[in-house]
């Protein structure tokens, strides 16, 4: 059962009907009401709690924030309305996925963030996310480090011998190979962008590079590191990568494909 704290301001109506909002969804236990930041920094350090909602209208979400970032805790955070159902399961559809079972042994729930935003940008870029809002709506709620409105660079890339190179020489299936990638050889070689590469068939990929400290003038330097990285995978790999096309987005949901058809 997910436990939440709700926060709001001392004139905010009775937590009462918030309660009934989340728990007659399934997964989530009785809900406790926070007045002010204070009350909930005081909780947060007594009880466990697996995510944390704020009254917009309240304008306590910063000093919330402050309070989590000050504890270390990889809580989502999200923006409550007090009627919206829509909203509840949303907030249970991340919970559930950020406590998914998916391995060997239990992951520390930061290291769960990481890999769910990643999946997120990874499912944007290859058209399998069923809405696409939902990468920038969950990154928000999971405080990642990835941004989703600050412009960002996306490559188009060529494997010639991707079939076989995935067939043969790699035996770890895609999703291991996107993220030894980005892990062990963009983001080495520029870590002042998060890059995430997602395979559309074994020789065509997008890659997407986003920058972690705000937006930056231009990507000249961005460009000159994919195209370097490139020759350390050709020599490491002995993977061939070309860049059949670049350009700059607005922001993450611009880079998003179609969903694709699952039939």
């Amino acid at each position: 059962m997910y436990k939440l704290l709700l926060v709001g301001d001392s004139a905010s109506e009775s937590q009462d009907p918030l309660s009934s909002l989340f728990t007659r969804e399934e997964n989530f236990g009785p809900v406790l009401f926070a007045r002010g930041a204070d009350e909930a920094a005081a909780l947060l350090s007594a009880q466990r709690f697996d995510a944390v909602g704020v009254l917009p209208a309240a304008g306590l979400k910063s000093a919330v924030e402050a309070c989590l970032r000050a504890a270390s805790s990889p809580l989502p955070l999200f923006a409550w309305d007090r009627s919206d159902i829509a909203q509840v399961r949303d907030v249970r559809h991340l919970l559930n996925r950020l406590h998914a079972d998916y391995y060997d042994q239990p992951l520390p729930q930061s290291e769960m963030v990481g890999i769910v935003a990643g999946d997120l940008v990874r499912n944007l870029l290859n058209g399998s996310l069923k809405d696409p809002q939902t990468a920038p709506r969950w990154l928000r709620m999971l405080r990642s480090p990835i941004d989703p409105d600050v412009p960002c660079r996306l490559y188009d890339l060529s494997m010639p011998q991707g079939e076989q190179y995935l067939g043969g020489r790699w035996h770890y299936g895609e999703n291991r190979l996107e993220s030894a990638l980005c892990r062990s050889f963009f983001h080495q070689g520029d870590p002042a962008c998060a890059y995430h590469l997602a395979f559309l068939d074994h020789t065509t990929a997008r890659m997407l590079a986003i920058p972690l400290c705000g937006p930056v003038d231009s990507f000249d330097h961005t460009d000159k590191s994919v195209l370097h990285v490139i020759e350390d995978v050709k020599t490491y790999l002995d993977l061939d990568i070309l860049v059949t096309g670049a350009r700059t987005l607005p922001n993450l949901i611009s880079a998003a494909l179609p969903a694709r058809d699952p039939h």
